[in-house]
């Protein structure tokens, strides 16, 4: 977390995360929506949005059934419950744009 956005875009551009972007990692797939939300990107939001949530839904089928002592779901439902929460962001963003 930082509120260095420059520096955040520029490591984006970093070999590793480059290589995490086309592995598609959800984490930094996140991480591009935060900085398009920044930029104030809606379109790019959305479609991100539904890249991120492909990638998650695919982990997701990797991992073991559910079970009743089961911890192996926890982070990625945390990875969901972000994915939601930056969605809800771009979609009052427009809002309070389309109002001014």
């Amino acid at each position: 977390k930082t509120n260095n956005w420059e520096k955040a875009k520029c490591c984006l551009s970093l070999p590793s995360v480059v290589a995490s972007l086309e592995e598609g990692d959800p984490l930094t797939k996140m991480t591009e929506i935060y900085l398009a939300i920044h930029e104030g990107n809606l379109e790019e939001v959305e479609n991100l949005h539904a890249q991120t949530a492909q990638l998650c839904l695919h982990q997701w089928k990797l991992l073991p059934s559910v079970g009743l002592r089961s911890k192996s779901h926890i982070g990625l439902l945390q990875q969901f419950q972000r994915l939601v929460e930056l969605r809800e962001t771009s979609q009052i963003m427009v809002e309070t744009s389309s109002h001014s």
